[in-house]
Parts: structure tokens; C-alpha cells; sequence
């Protein structure tokens, strides 16, 4: 939620699709969001099972039930992705 806080990123991100979430406790509407995105459109919907992006490239934060969650309501599967920049996770 803190990336649509500005006017101009939060132009940006929805306009990417992207949608906001609070990150300190489970809302309705993100579960919503998630599961229409999933079900209805053709769309892939990225999430970091972490609940944040980890700055530490060496060590990968606690997994959250989220993802899972998410995946299991909607009927799909996961493909678990790492970005990895300069050869560093």
C-alpha cells in the first residue's frame, strides 16, 4: 500500500495492474483482488511469499501462508520464481 501513496506511482502501478496491500493485516479486498485476477482474466499475478521484497540477497525471509492460501481458493498452481540482479539472488 505504500507505493500508492504518491499520486504518480500509484497512477503507474494501476495502470500496471498491480493492487494495493496492506501488509500488517489480511484484507478482504486484497483476497478479492487476488482470486478475480486469477479466476477471470488470463492475467499471471506475482506475490512475494515473504510479504516484502528481502534486500538481503544472501537469506531468504519466513514464507507467508498467503500465497498458498491464495493459490488454494483460486485452483491454481504456483510457479515459484527468484529474481536474481548482478548474479546475486
Amino acid at each position: 500500500k505504500e507505493l500508492f501513496e504518491r499520486p504518480l506511482t500509484r497512477w503507474v502501478y494501476r495502470n500496471l495492474g498491480a493492487f494495493s496491500v496492506n501488509r500488517e493485516k489480511v484484507e478482504k479486498k486484497s483476497i478479492k483482488s487476488a482470486k478475480m485476477i486469477l479466476t477471470q482474466t488470463n492475467w499471471f499475478l506475482g506475490m512475494f511469499a515473504e510479504g516484502t521484497r528481502i534486500k538481503d540477497p544472501d537469506n531468504i525471509g519466513p514464507i507467508k501462508e498467503g500465497v498458498a492460501s491464495i493459490a488454494k481458493m483460486a485452483q491454481v498452481p504456483i510457479l515459484p520464481v527468484g529474481l536474481f540482479h548482478n548474479g546475486k539472488r
